[in-house]
């Protein structure tokens, strides 16, 4: 496929013409020196790609001036019966970038030329046009479409125009790169006003590369409601997307193919360059035979190089092993997918379904609509029917509870509604525990985005779900910084914990909603406690309330989990994570959310461990910690 080099023939004194005695077609192959072909027995007239004319094609300005130059000065008849002339001329001109092709005249669509293997139409550059018929009627119309911003080399542009997300119903441009090509908008054969199809009020193409990030832009994107014959001019830029590292197979869930070797400690994996995986991620490998202790479930990367990825396997193979045939994946993509919320007749719920507060007047609400309860939780209509004064909460009759509503942050009781819920890791059922990071979902949602299938996994195995195609979908997340954010209505769900203050969720009025600051604090045990058994640690406000540490009223700090406070046994760890809700834990008091908070530390263990205590803060930083080491118990007597 070439690219579109932006620099079409504007002056038609460049290219040549050939008056044809027969059709297009029967000249067609003949003809080595002409760019334009002109059948006046049929009324056609033909672009070819040699001489002067490359894949880059022709304005169609200058095609209409060189038309004026064959039919003034035509010599083709015998003497100066010039044959042209004789013909009524095929166009008039409404501006330099719009035109009509009247009198029964029409391009040629049946031959094509160039390494594009492109029509006349998809030759045209930096117009529209419309044709008629001798009759007057219209019978076609096309929109010249232009990308404005850089696009790199081989970037593939593809358009919709029938905005229907059950059905790829894409088409590629026919060059690559930057876009400037006539797209047929109206069909009308025998002109009767009752077209074939009519797409003058939707019109919307997309650039979805890989490791790029997507644009998309549409009539409504440049004010027009209704398109005409003319030439649009659309912004689409991408440009690298660092926060899609990972080849694009592995993301898939398809893998990159693979060859190991040990050395009796390490397995090294070798791939092709560009796989994007670093230290510390995990992966499965499988499909070696001969040596089966390459296969491996979820282990953590040690080491890598372009092309090498190295693994401290529990089992290695045998000293100087080798083996091939092998496929290396990330696991951690396989537990994700994307939901779009539907109704109980499996139709989708858009944002304009979800009406806000319930309406205790006499409302009429149909199946689908979404309303929110006095309980702050959000119920979806499953019947027809005129609202009362019962709450959804207690009518069971006529709404069911809306899956797609989150509650944000845990134990707030602030409820608020979405409709596409991205879930990182299906694995587990809670909303921050998951196994992925936002980076990963994020190049999640981006694969599935390309797909000319359906990525909804709940139209899956569902006889009247519309699907939803990924490569027309909606964009779902983007990055601002390392910041993730949600397009409006959509959540994403089992993140891994770490990361949840790094998401921005749009509800369905796209309004953004944040969890409370979660700060974490590391608490770091020395040997003494690591090696004691019976070892334990506890961590208290140092000062509150209901009292200080050293009363018997001290309390306990409560983790980002209600209800799960910072206690627990060594376990032979040498440290441990907890999680602190920032901002809304007030255990200290009223007005201590949101503020620094002074703990103590306190482990003791039995037969190596001593009583230890020790002081410090849980500031708003997920860098926190303590340190707690015990001296050598000498004295405990069991």
């Amino acid at each position: 496929m070439a690219d579109y080099g932006e620099n079409p023939v504007t002056d038609p004194d460049n290219i040549s013409y050939a008056a044809l005695t027969g059709s297009i077609a029967a000249g067609w192959t003949g003809n080595t020196d002409d760019e334009l072909l002109i059948d006046y027995t049929n009324k056609r007239i033909a672009l070819k790609v040699q001489g002067t004319l490359g894949d880059d094609g022709i304005t169609l300005k200058a095609i209409y001036s060189k038309l004026k130059d064959a039919w003034q000065s035509d010599t083709s008849g015998a003497g100066s019966s010039n044959v042209l002339i004789r013909f009524p001329f095929p166009m008039v001109p409404i501006t330099d970038e719009q035109f009509q092709l009247v009198e029964g005249w029409n391009w040629d669509k049946t031959q094509t030329s160039g390494s594009a293997t492109a029509t006349t139409p998809e030759l045209i550059r930096t117009g529209g046009w419309q044709v008629v018929n001798t009759a007057g009627q219209t019978t076609e119309e096309w929109a010249g479409v232009i990308s404005l911003g850089d696009l790199p080399a081989g970037t593939q542009v593809y358009f919709d125009q029938q905005n229907d997300e059950t059905t790829d119903n894409t088409l590629d441009f026919k060059l690559t790169r930057k876009v400037n090509q006539a797209v047929q908008l109206y069909r009308d054969d025998n002109g009767d006003g009752t077209p074939d199809f009519n797409y003058r009020g939707y019109f919307k193409m997309f650039v979805r590369e890989w490791q790029r990030t997507y644009s998309a832009s549409a009539f409504t994107d440049i004010g027009v409601t209704t398109a005409t014959y003319q030439a649009y001019r659309f912004p689409l830029t991408n440009a690298a997307d660092l926060k899609v590292p990972h080849a694009e197979t592995i993301v898939a869930g398809t893998g990159i193919s693979c060859t190991a070797a040990s050395d009796g400690d390490l397995h090294t994996y070798t791939v092709a360059a560009g796989h994007g995986v670093t230290a510390g991620e995990k992966i499965s490998v499988s499909g070696f035979s001969s040596e089966t202790a390459f296969n491996i479930t979820n282990e953590s990367v040690t080491a890598v190089t372009a092309t090498t990825i190295v693994v401290d396997a529990a089992t290695p193979a045998a000293n100087a092993a080798s083996d091939t045939g092998g496929t290396l994946k990330l696991p951690v993509f396989d537990n994700m997918f994307i939901e779009y919320s539907r109704d109980t007749a499996d139709a989708r719920t858009l944002l304009v379904d979800i009406k806000g507060t319930h309406d205790t007047g006499s409302v009429s609400y149909v199946v689908g609509d979404v309303v929110q309860s006095t309980n702050s939780e959000w119920y979806i209509a499953i019947l027809n029917h005129t609202s009362s004064a019962t709450d959804p909460s207690a009518d069971a009759t006529n709404w069911a509870a809306f899956d797609f509503d989150r509650e944000i942050s845990a134990g707030s009781g602030n409820y608020y509604a979405f409709n596409v819920a991205v879930d990182g890791d299906d694995d587990t059922a809670n909303y921050n525990d998951g196994a992925a990071n936002t980076q990963e979902i994020y190049e999640f949602t981006q694969y599935k985005l390309r797909q000319a299938t359906n990525i909804d996994e709940t139209a899956v195995g569902v006889a009247n779900a519309d699907t939803v195609i990924g490569k027309t979908a909606d964009q779902l997340l983007t990055f601002v910084g390392d910041t993730l954010v949600t397009s409006q209505g959509v959540y994403v769900d089992s993140f891994e914990s770490e990361d949840i203050n790094s998401i921005d969720f749009f509800d369905y009025t796209n309004t953004v909603r944040r969890y409370d600051f979660v700060a974490f604090l590391t608490l770091n045990f020395g040997q003494n406690l690591i090696d004691d058994t019976n070892a334990i640690y506890k961590i208290f406000f140092t000062t509150s309330d209901d009292g200080n540490f050293g009363q018997s009223t001290a309390e306990l700090v409560e983790t980002n989990t209600t209800g799960t406070f910072m206690e627990g046994t060594v376990s032979g760890a040498s440290s441990v994570s907890l999680s602190y809700n920032y901002d809304g834990n007030i255990q200290r008091g009223g007005g201590t959310g949101g503020t620094d908070a002074a703990i103590t530390a306190v482990a003791i263990g039995l037969t190596k461990g001593q009583y230890v205590k020790t002081t410090g803060t849980i500031a708003r930083s997920k860098t926190n910690s303590v340190s707690l080491v015990a001296a050598l118990e000498r004295n405990y007597q069991e």
